[in-house]
């Protein structure tokens, strides 16, 4: 596979695939539906497949704790959910 297998240096590989210089690219699933030209062929296995998890938090310290708490509430709104999951992620 190593002489199949290209690695990009500055682009992104879904950049590479919309301009047809590659086939295939194993990518954050968010790219996919970020990228015009590119359509997402489907997640990785599950026993190989990768998480992150994003998490969100105030300082005790902040000097704005009221509008950082309204920034998080909106994140976890019905709306904000409907955008998260329209771009490949799963909200936990």
């Amino acid at each position: 596979m190593a002489s199949k297998t290209t690695v990009p240096d500055r682009e992104i590989s879904t950049e590479l695939v919309a301009k047809g210089e590659v086939e295939l690219a194993i990518i954050v699933v968010t790219q996919a539906f970020t990228t015009p030209g590119v359509e997402l062929a489907g997640p990785l296995p599950q026993e190989i497949r990768l998480h992150t998890a994003f998490g969100g938090a105030i300082s005790s310290t902040s000097q704005a704790p009221g509008p950082a708490q309204r920034l998080l509430d909106a994140l976890k709104s019905p709306r904000a959910l409907e955008v998260i999951k329209a771009q490949g992620m799963e909200p936990m």
